[in-house]
């Protein structure tokens, strides 16, 4: 007969229904964290490259800094910021909207492969980690790519463990492949 998973990981039974509730409580907080005050402080000059060159996109051109120059660093994240700017006008919160939407997913992303590779409440544990982490909080309020490198990077390590433990599934290794030359 086998055991329960709660049996499993030494949690009682009844705790199984916590955990859907304890990883709404977890992105929520991700998301208030990422979210609260998302106008201020005003843009940082690094965030002027993406924003500059947002603008240029949603207008329809090149993305062009007012130097001349094509920017074209993480231009799928220009993009992005480019399609937040057409749908809420040019501001702090619009720019940086992409990165908070790519921080929250990276916290659901973490419980999803710490699930996967530790268990159900590690990837709990994992999630409020990701979720709280002042660097990853930090990143996902600025208007550059960092935190869809970060979701990316995950994705690709996740994928190419799968290659590993599945290696005549040639797919997961196209997709971490894919995910790598995404340019970041």
């Amino acid at each position: 007969m086998t055991a329960f998973p709660a049996q499993r990981s030494g949690w009682p039974r009844g705790a199984l229904g916590l955990r859907p509730v304890a990883l709404g409580f977890i992105v929520l907080m991700a998301l208030w964290l990422r979210v609260a005050q998302l106008s201020q402080p005003s843009f940082h000059i690094d965030e002027y490259l993406h924003v500059l060159s947002a603008q240029q996109l949603a207008h329809g051109n090149e993305a062009r800094l007012p130097s001349g120059n094509v920017y074209t660093r993480a231009l799928p994240y220009t993009r992005m910021v480019a399609a937040s700017f057409r749908l809420f006008g040019v501001s702090e919160a619009s720019a940086r909207l992409p990165s908070v939407i790519f921080g929250v997913l990276l916290v659901v992303a973490t419980y999803l492969v710490g699930r996967r590779w530790f268990g159900p409440w590690e990837g709990v544990v994992a999630a409020a980690l990701v979720a709280v982490s002042p660097t990853l909080v930090v990143a996902s309020r600025l208007c550059r790519m960092y935190s869809l490198f970060h979701l990316l990077y995950l994705g690709t390590v996740f994928a190419y463990e799968r290659g590993w433990e599945a290696p005549e599934s040639r797919l997961r290794a196209r997709i971490a492949n894919s995910l790598q030359l995404e340019g970041f």
